[in-house]
């Protein structure tokens, strides 16, 4: 490992609408017959509280005529003489507040609540959304709530690689344009409390320079985590490290858990400009890592292996998903990265190669057709990141 490597880490970081079904009665001083007729207006009486229901009759408008059909009756007031009106009030004083007509649009809540968040086939919101309450009927009702968001649904599974010394892998016999931009989520096999572990190689790009392998998951020096880059000549001749991190602040924890490492390359006359980006699963940093160093030679692809090196054997089997591969002239910024990260199980079709993993399915969805081919036994692993949508 080259000490001298430039090493820069940078942290990234309704209304109730409920009609009161009062009643609008108007008490006239004395008794009233069918042949009575109105005093003269009164000068209106004062706020009363509310009489006792008297059926309609042949009295005309008598203290019961506050009801009305349209109008469900308002709160009663003693008048000081006068007709009463159909709506609650009286010719000479005020009588009640008119009640709500029936035929009036309901001013509770709407018909249904709002639905929760839709759910998605695989990760968050597998389980059926809840209907919010119906609102009440025309006289007025409590209004509809949201539904609640439908419950974690399974998490895809990821790909277990790298198996009988690294002999069993995916590979593309084809390669994207020299500046191109490839990243994977990866994890590595051994659990909690084995120990410290070497290199993983989530991908391997064979060049007409020689070779560059990918470096992920090591923890050598416990539990700094390391990500860098390989260079071999077309001998197979190591040449140097690159993009060399070692992370004094990761715990066992972080290290044993998915990690996203992505790769930049773009050439620059001779020489190739590298950066190298890792995100740890859970972090509040959009990205925990930025590396950036150049290394010298063009490094012209020719070919891709995916999961491991077969030539440079990991010491243990790894996982790995949602890996892709982008045509970028220029070094994507974090937030770009993170979009990549964020969003890995939606399909990509601005993608060079898009290779979910799921379960060991070698297929690029991108529909570009560059599926990858199988070498040996893969075989499915444990469950993806889980912040995936």
């Amino acid at each position: 490992m080259n000490k001298g490597l430039a090493n820069t880490v940078r942290r990234h970081g309704g209304a109730r609408g409920v009609s009161l079904l009062g009643v609008c009665f108007l008490a006239l001083p004395g008794a009233c017959s069918t042949s009575e007729q109105p005093s003269s207006a009164g000068s209106g009486g004062s706020a009363g509280s509310a009489g006792t229901t008297t059926a309609v009759s042949d009295v005309a408008r008598d203290a019961a005529s506050s009801y009305d059909a349209a109008n469900l009756a308002g709160t009663g007031g003693v008048v000081a003489g006068g007709e009463s009106t159909a709506d609650g009030r009286d010719s000479s004083g005020r009588g009640g507040t008119p009640g709500r007509a029936s035929s009036e649009p309901d001013s509770g809540g709407p018909a249904t609540g709002t639905g929760g968040a839709t759910n998605t086939a695989l990760g968050p919101g597998g389980a059926a959304n809840i209907k919010g309450n119906d609102g009440a009927s025309s006289s007025g009702g409590s209004a509809g709530f949201d539904g609640a968001v439908g419950a974690n649904g399974p998490v895809a599974v990821a790909t277990e690689t790298g198996q009988d010394h690294g002999q069993a892998y995916l590979s593309l016999d084809a390669a994207p344009p020299y500046n191109y931009f490839i990243g994977a989520w990866t994890h590595v096999v051994p659990p909690i409390g084995s120990g410290p572990k070497g290199n993983d190689y989530p991908f391997a790009v064979f060049c007409q320079e020689g070779e560059v392998s990918f470096v992920s998951g090591n923890f050598a020096s416990p539990y700094n985590y390391n990500a860098n880059i390989m260079t071999f000549d077309s001998a197979g001749n190591y040449i140097n490290d690159y993009t060399f991190f070692a992370d004094p602040n990761s715990t066992e924890a972080i290290c044993r858990d998915w990690v996203y490492v992505g790769w930049h390359f773009q050439r620059t006359g001779g020489s190739t400009s590298v950066t190298q980006y890792v995100k740890y699963v859970g972090s509040s940093n959009v990205v925990d890592s930025t590396i950036v160093q150049s290394v010298p030679g063009d490094w012209t692809p020719t070919r891709v292996c995916v999961g491991t090196d077969p030539i440079r054997y990991p010491d243990t089997p790894m996982y790995i998903m949602y890996a892709r591969i982008y045509a970028l002239d220029v070094p994507p910024s974090a937030a770009e990265v993170q979009a990549i990260y964020l969003h890995s199980a939606t399909p990509d079709a601005t993608a060079w190669a898009d290779w979910p993993l799921v379960a060991g399915n070698p297929a690029d969805v991108s529909g570009h057709g560059r599926d990858l081919t199988v070498t040996g036994t893969i075989a499915p692993g444990i469950p993806g990141p889980p912040q995936m949508p």
